[in-house]
Formats: C-alpha cells, structure tokens, sequence
C-alpha cells in the first residue's frame, strides 16, 4: 500500500514540474541544393517510414509537412518541416519540434530527438560537412 502511494505521489510531482516547464520547441535549419517541390516530397518520404511518427499532413501551400510524434512511455510531440527557397538552386529546411508536457518530459527533453528523426532518414549530416545550425 505504502510503495502504491509512493508511486502516486511521484508521478504527481512529475506532472508538476512537466507542466510547469512547459515546452519549449526546438528548431534546426539545413541548407541543401535542389527545389522546393523536390524536398517537400523527400521531407514527405523520410517522415513516412521514420519510426514513431504518424498523421502527417502536407501543405503546399505553406511547403510545410506537419506530424505527430509518438513514442511510448508518455512522449507525445509535434514536427513540422517547412522548406523555402534559398539563392536560386538551394532550399532551406527548417524542422521545428514541440512536446507535450507529461511525466516523461518532465525528466528529459525529447524535442531533439522529435528533430533527429527527420535528419537520420533524410541523412542531412554528411561525413565532412558542418553541423546544423540550432535556433
């Protein structure tokens, strides 16, 4: 009995202190060559077979792919992609990630990891180049 009120009372003070926190997004932006069209639709692809995320919707309009993430135990999170051009023969790549503030957010942040999911499948970091630049 005693170990079962614990129990509560930890994942209580957890909730506090997620929701007291808050969320604040993280945010990545790449620079790679080629169209809009072209990296809306890899943005698309890479989301599509990425674990943990589902829903996506896609937004011409706005050249945003936007997504659930979800991962259990309690992550729950957000990732829209938005690409814009950049010169004329680049695109700019901005991922941005928010989470909802639960128990499991309350120990670690899982914004970068939200974000990470689109860098691993698209393969942005290539061996010699320079890290992305973090908002």
């Amino acid at each position: 009995m005693t170990s079962t009120l614990t129990g509560i009372l930890i994942g209580a003070a957890l909730m506090v202190v997620a929701l007291v926190r808050g969320s604040r997004p993280y945010e990545e932006t790449f620079t790679v060559p080629g169209g809009l069209d072209e990296w809306l639709q890899e943005c698309h692809d890479a989301l599509e077979v990425a674990p943990h995320i589902s829903d996506m919707k896609v937004s011409d309009g706005l050249l945003q792919v936007q997504a659930r993430y979800r991962q259990r135990p309690g992550v729950w999170g957000r990732l829209t992609v938005t690409v814009l051009p950049d010169g004329s023969a680049s695109t700019r790549i901005t991922a941005r990630a928010t989470a909802a503030p639960t128990p499991g957010t309350a120990i670690r942040r899982p914004e970068h990891q939200i974000v990470g999911q689109l860098t691993r499948q698209l393969d942005l970091r290539q061996p010699g180049e320079s890290a992305p630049t973090s908002l």
